[in-house]
């Protein structure tokens, strides 16, 4: 079985498309697990709405999205375990395309199954298509494998522990480093999400904790990750300015 976890937070103008696109995938084998952080516009009544369908759901304050996710691991029963972003939405065969895959790979025990997703403006008007196979030589310098989506067998939580808050942003970049180059990863080439891309991810904040968080794991030397750190705050600066 397959556990998708929402963490929702005032999404209530994205959050039933987030939620119908769970719903209508071709396989049915998943429990959908919602956590909000005590919404007080509409959100709850869209959630209210879907109670029949949801698995579990809780609103209460929480200190972020990463806690969100900390508290629906605890509750998840699943296998595997996928988060999606209340203002994102999953396409059709997602959970039968990775299934599929799995069994296919058996032999491989992953624990960690990346694939592509299609950055889209809030309108879902398509951006670019971005992802690639989670290579450590690569992680290490940026996250090229990316999250949203992607799906964690259970047992990776209990290996490498939950989500570590402090990083508020890039929580699932660090979740991922202290992995290093032992991770058992797969990669899906499909698209699997669509992903809004205005959000907080895209922010000088979340490039400077890039850069705190390979400092913490001594991911690569310490001049290479100050370079890392000059290049993607020029790229956002030129994303963002010019």
């Amino acid at each position: 079985m397959y556990s998708i976890i929402i963490a929702t937070y005032n999404s209530a103008n994205t959050l039933a498309e987030a939620i119908q696109s769970v719903l209508q995938q071709t396989l049915k084998d998943f429990e959908l697990i919602i956590i909000d952080g005590k919404s007080s516009d509409g959100t709850l009544e869209i959630i209210k709405s879907y109670e029949k369908e949801i698995t579990y759901w809780i609103s209460e304050k929480d200190k972020g999205v990463y806690d969100a996710w900390n508290k629906g691991i605890k509750i998840a029963k699943g296998e595997w375990i996928c988060f999606l972003g209340s203002d994102d939405i999953m396409l059709p065969t997602t959970i039968e395309k990775y299934n599929d895959f799995i069994i296919t790979n058996i032999d491989r025990r992953f624990e960690f199954i990346s694939s592509k997703i299609e950055f889209v403006r809030n309108n879902l008007e398509k951006i670019k298509v971005v992802g690639e196979a989670w290579n450590w030589n690569t992680f290490k310098k940026y996250m090229n494998a990316l999250h949203p989506g992607a799906m964690h067998h259970f047992t990776f939580f209990e290996k490498y522990g939950k989500y570590n808050i402090q990083f508020n942003i890039v929580d699932d970049y660090e979740i991922l480093l202290r992995a290093k180059d032992q991770l058992r990863a797969g990669f899906l080439d499909e698209v699997t999400i669509k992903m809004r891309r205005e959000g907080i991810s895209d922010s000088y904040k979340a490039v400077y904790q890039t850069m705190q968080v390979k400092i913490e794991h001594r991911s690569r030397p310490l001049i290479l990750i100050y370079w890392d750190f000059i290049i993607s705050f020029v790229k956002f600066f030129g994303r963002r300015y010019l």
